[in-house]
């Protein structure tokens, strides 16, 4: 499986952590915590634009930052979707959110 298709960017992850894995396993607990947050509360911000753009952008931030690359990229789409578009989208995040959390799990 490519990077590109991997839940976790490992090559990333090494040079974020500089191939430190006790580091590694540490942020990745850390965004295990953050991400279903976020994720919870976007479903409360459904209609709230200012609040589901804030926390889409948050959740973006911190996939980039561990190597979930796909995740950031639908948290992406997710903070310029129109209200119309935000219940597909949270079935795209908590999709591939699952992707990401397994991948966590057996890191």
């Amino acid at each position: 499986m490519s990077n590109d298709d991997a839940a976790l960017d490992h090559d990333h992850l090494d040079a974020y952590t500089d191939g430190d894995t006790g580091l590694q396993k540490e942020v990745l607990a850390l965004f295990a915590e953050q991400a279903p947050r976020y994720i919870a509360s976007l479903v409360q911000e459904l209609a709230d634009d200012e609040a589901w753009c804030r926390t889409a952008h948050r959740l973006k931030g911190a996939a980039r930052a561990v190597g979930a690359r796909r995740l950031a990229d639908c948290a992406a789409s997710a903070e310029v979707a129109p209200p119309a578009d935000r219940r597909r989208c949270l079935r795209v995040l908590e999709a591939e959110w699952q992707r990401v959390e397994k991948a966590i799990r057996l890191f």
